[in-house]
């Protein structure tokens, strides 16, 4: 059936080309009008319990308040703790108090509108009725000790905790607090923190110091994403088109230069063609599929941007093996419209299975707690089934019809087409297949070994999520929170609240509550607030019509100390549950270490998903295409080494998984696979021809086919090794991750799929006799033949 439908399909092309490449234009039309469409939008939405709560305690409070911290540097290595600083400080206060956002400042008996690094020796000049102007530097710091020992310790510890590190700290905080009540939006909040900066900037900066302001939601919103992704886009764009002209270019000596050169334009134009209208498709299906119409995806966001790489550096193999295996073909006497009959019959049906496989692999995001990774999968798998539908039809259309235009004039390269089988590189690749020959067994326990050792990397790699990940490396803000990281600790926004809901309103829910409050405040990570309720605690009418409750804790505990401190306010809020209360305690830091911790043990399952289904689906391939459901589990095993060796590079070289490196499932399949599927194929078409026995199969295999795979590698590996270059780390370090993928996907494929088809065929020689070629007939068998 397969057959008869890319038979039918050959016909179509090869016979309405004309009408094939409108009804493509027409589409392409219709799916950019769709593509202009598309909503993009910001921030790593994630989709579990935590998050919800935090979404909850948003709609129903909002928040009470922001932090604009003002890192104050001493550019001349000198203490930051002087009189200039001092200076500077009280200026700010003044030009604050002077400006039109003064009402918008906290000022009340628990929380100062500002609150310095030098706000001790500013209460003790004065209390004891000093001028600042008049103060050296040593004055200044006596100043300073005398104060914090006249207040309550946990208040010194705040002061203390806005100095930088060292004796003689360079670094130094003031926070300035804004009152949001009102602000519905996160977006008018910074709108707010922008215009307070506003003010920041017209306060002359003292010789010899730095300020800079900075908030999380200010990073995570002035650094966009979209203008580095297109440079990436570009420039893998244009090194892929280079290696392409490499790919295609014919043998030397064949024919003249010029005709060369016009028949490889032609090619790589043909190829770029069918990518850049692969990425329109899929922005046009995006939208289609997207929360405008169908609403089964999300919408696009900065991070899915770098799916066009993806179609570029996979959709691109595509046209490079039907290319390949058409010029065979038509260099050996066929006809143009035979040679793609031919080619689509074989080389079409292996690129089924291959996008088959890649989108199965893409589609096992769906899982992924993180939100725009499922949109990842989806988008990406539906690049991948554009650029293979793109590849049947659009560009053999043309190229048929450019090639028996040349026909009709005399003009058609045989002789040069036919030359390129013997180019250098499959020559080269083809000296691999001795190994396959001579040396399965030893080939496949050395396979095996780097399998363990891969396996065992697996084990020791890292898993984290952080949202300044997706901040480019580039972006200034993120130097100034690289500061606060090291210097103060994280700093001072980080906020951990803890949503109730239930019956709040009996006795034995309000002494319940007290006494989790008092339990929370002996916690290390939370800020001392003196068990303090009223402090905390805040009860409103939910939209539900039902109370619900929040508790607004300051804390230090970071990403790293996420999980324990949100297991600690677990505990400390658990006995609530007896009276009919539920606490959730939830935090930027316990969300993202939350979701680090999911990916670590989604992986595994992953996994497993994506090659038992690229597994299943191979084998009920080769069951009905040449009864040898044995082929197929063959044919995915080379992967699983893939994954293998890759996750152990990744320990190796420091990478840890992330939301994108953890697309590395999908990445293998959607690489190894096809890799593995290719030499298969090939080799089972090698192998029922009469004149050739196990060796010249497999030697002419891997020769063939190996050396378009390298030449697809080469493609490949160049596409996404431009993301190496990216200031984004995540991508930077997905760039490295598909590198190694490749490398291993070829040594797979070239050298142990090889031996482990020899001992297969050597076993199935000796079960089925002289029958066992035969089954694979080309005159009634479906299967695809590769390259």
């Amino acid at each position: 059936m397969l057959r008869r439908l890319f038979d039918g399909l050959a016909a179509q092309v090869s016979g309405r080309p004309a009408l094939t490449v409108a009804a493509v234009l027409v589409l392409s039309a219709v799916f950019a009008g769709f593509a202009g469409q598309a909503v993009t939008e910001d921030g790593v939405a994630v989709d579990n319990e935590l998050s919800a709560a935090a979404e909850r305690i948003s709609a129903e409070f909002g928040e009470a308040q922001t932090v604009l911290q003002i890192v104050v540097s001493a550019q001349d290595g000198r203490d930051v703790r002087r009189v200039d600083a001092l200076d500077y400080g009280l200026r700010l206060e003044d030009a604050l108090d002077d400006s039109d956002l003064a009402d918008t400042l906290i000022d009340d008996a628990r929380q100062p509108a500002v609150a310095s690094f030098l706000g001790g020796a500013q209460m003790g000049a004065q209390m004891a009725g000093l001028d600042v102007a008049d103060l050296d530097d040593g004055q200044l710091l006596d100043l300073q000790d005398a104060a914090f020992e006249q207040v309550p310790p946990d208040v010194a510890e705040l002061f203390d905790g806005l100095v930088g590190s060292g004796d003689a700290p360079t670094t130094g905080l003031i926070l300035v607090f804004q009152d949001t009540t009102g602000l519905a939006t996160e977006q008018a909040r910074l709108d707010q923190q922008r215009e307070l900066i506003e003010v920041v900037e017209t306060v002359e900066v003292p010789d010899g110091l730095s300020v800079q302001p900075f908030s999380f939601g200010l990073l995570l919103t002035e650094g966009d994403i979209g203008p580095e992704v297109g440079r990436l886009f570009g420039t893998a764009l244009v090194i892929i088109l280079v290696v392409l002209g490499f790919v295609y270019w014919l043998r030397p000596g064949t024919l003249p230069r010029r005709r060369i050169a016009r028949r490889t334009a032609a090619d790589v134009g043909l190829t770029l063609l069918v990518i850049v209208l692969a990425v329109v498709w899929m922005q046009g299906l995006g939208v289609l599929l997207g929360p405008d119409y169908l609403g089964w995806i999300s919408y696009f966001s900065p991070q899915t941007q770098i799916v066009p790489i993806l179609i570029v550096g996979l959709g691109v193999d595509f046209a490079i093996h039907l290319l390949a295996r058409y010029r065979t073909e038509v260099g050996r006497g066929g006809s143009p419209v035979a040679g793609f009959a031919t080619s689509m019959r074989t080389v079409g049906l292996t690129l089924l299975l291959v996008t088959a496989a890649t989108a199965i692999g893409f589609l096992t995001n769906l899982a992924s707690p993180v939100d725009f990774l499922a949109t990842l999968g989806v988008l990406a798998a539906l690049g991948i089934a554009s650029a293979f539908v793109l590849t049947l039809t659009l560009l053999p259309a043309i190229r048929v019809t450019l090639d028996r235009r040349a026909e009709r004039r005399g003009r058609l390269p045989r002789r040069a087409l036919d030359a390129q089988q013997d180019a250098t590189l499959p020559r080269v690749i083809g000296r691999t297949a001795w190994l396959a020959e001579r040396a399965p067994v030893p080939t496949l326990l050395v396979a095996l070994l780097l399998a363990g050792v891969g396996g065992y990397g697996f084990t020791q790699l890292d898993s984290q999520f952080d949202l300044t990940d997706f901040v480019p490396e580039d972006e200034p803000l993120l130097e100034t929170y690289t500061t606060i990281e090291s210097q103060f600790g994280g700093g001072f926004e980080e906020t951990t609240e803890v949503l109730l809901t239930g019956d709040l309103a009996t006795p034995a829910a309000e002494r319940e509550l007290d006494a989790a409050i008092a339990r929370a405040d002996a916690i290390d990570d939370v800020e001392p607030f003196g068990a303090d309720p009223d402090a905390v605690l805040e009860v409103t009418t939910g939209a539900d019509g039902d109370p619900v409750g929040r508790i607004s804790l300051r804390t230090s505990a970071g990403q790293s100390g996420a999980l324990a401190l949100e297991q600690a306010l677990t505990d400390a809020f658990a006995p609530l549950e007896q009276v009919g209360v539920e606490a959730t305690a939830t935090s930027q830091q316990i969300i993202q270490a939350n979701i680090g911790q999911d990916i670590e043990e989604s992986q595994i399952v992953s996994l497993l998903i994506a090659l038992g289904a690229a597994m299943a689906l191979l084998v009920v391939h080769f069951s009905v295409a040449v009864r040898r459901p044995m082929v197929g589990m063959l044919t995915v095993l080379p992967v699983g080494l893939v994954l293998a060796m890759t996750f152990g590079t990744m320990a190796v070289t420091g990478i840890p998984l992330n939301p994108v490196t953890a697309t590395l499932a999908a990445l293998s399949i959607g690489i190894g696979v096809p890799f593995t599927i290719h030499v298969t194929s090939r080799f089972l078409e090698e192998r029922r021809r009469p004149y050739d026995g196990r060796e010249t199969a497999l030697r002419r295999t891997v020769s063939q086919t190996g050396g378009a795979l390298a030449g697809s590698a080469l493609t490949t590996a160049v596409g996404f090794g431009i993301l190496t270059t990216s200031t984004l780390l995540p991508f930077e370090q997905l760039g490295y991750v598909i590198v190694y993928a490749i490398a291993f996907s070829l040594f797979a494929a070239v050298l142990v799929l090889p031996s482990m088809l020899a001992l297969w065929d050597r076993r199935d020689r000796r079960r089925h006799g002289p029958s066992a070629t035969a089954v694979i007939d080309p005159g009634r068998a479906e299967f695809p033949a590769g390259v």
